[in-house]
């Protein structure tokens, strides 16, 4: 009866540490790109990324998606869409993520009103969204 025992066992332990492993690199393929101040980009779906910033200011969502952006190369004149409006995020264990895309019609979005705010369908060209994306990492003193 033990000489049963022990491979059922081993089964066991080899079937869960492979179903484990096997896990495990989809979870570190869902980061894209570390963005501007320690932003983190996630591809949600071919249309939509989520940029999780710890900065506490709409810039740093905005600015990580122009990093995003502009590591794809798209042009300067692109709209980014949110999607939607800060909220929980799933690709980190706290923080909050916004969605945007660079095509709303794919996305299920409208585009509507152009600035800053951080509610679905606001939208900013690349350009205008990366003005003073370069001082999150690199901050001016007052000297």
């Amino acid at each position: 009866m033990s000489g049963r025992f022990f491979p059922r066992l081993a089964c066991r332990l080899t079937c869960g540490l492979a179903l484990i492993a096997s896990a495990l690199p989809a979870l570190a393929q869902q980061e894209v790109l570390r963005g501007p101040g320690g932003s983190d980009i996630y591809q949600v779906d071919a249309n939509v990324i989520e940029v999780v910033s710890n900065l506490g200011q709409p810039k740093g969502f905005w600015c990580g998606a122009v990093h995003y952006a502009r590591h794809h190369h798209t042009p300067w004149d692109t709209q980014i869409v949110v999607v939607s409006a800060p909220a929980a995020t799933q690709f980190t264990e706290s923080g909050e993520g916004v969605k945007f895309t660079m095509d709303p019609a794919a996305a299920g979005v409208s585009a509507g009103a152009q600035g800053e705010a951080l509610e679905p369908g606001t939208w900013q060209t690349v350009t205008e969204a990366n003005r003073g994306c370069d001082e999150i990492d690199n901050p001016r003193g007052d000297n």
